[in-house]
């Protein structure tokens, strides 16, 4: 229900994070932080089980939900993994 860390990568630099956090999940927090900081993503990337509370409202840049499961988000593009 919060943002617990923040990764930053430079262009073709390889991508290696971590997964932190866990238990109850809500979407918002690291939408309302790309606002606050007025960052300009290209794209937004969620990996998520896709079980919390969305946004009312997509952002203004393209978001993929990867989920692990058979939900589907409200709006954005989602794609389905199998772990």
């Amino acid at each position: 229900a919060a943002v617990n860390r923040v990764d930053e990568f430079a262009p073709h630099e390889p991508l290696k994070f971590e997964m932190c956090g866990g238990g109850g999940t809500d979407f918002r927090p690291p939408f309302e932080r790309v606002e606050e900081q007025n960052w300009k993503p290209a794209c937004f990337i969620y990996l998520t089980d896709g079980y919390g509370t969305f946004p009312t409202a997509p952002p203004p840049f393209p978001v993929l939900w990867v989920m692990t499961t058979d939900v589907v988000p409200p709006w954005g593009e989602h794609v389905k993994i199998d772990l």
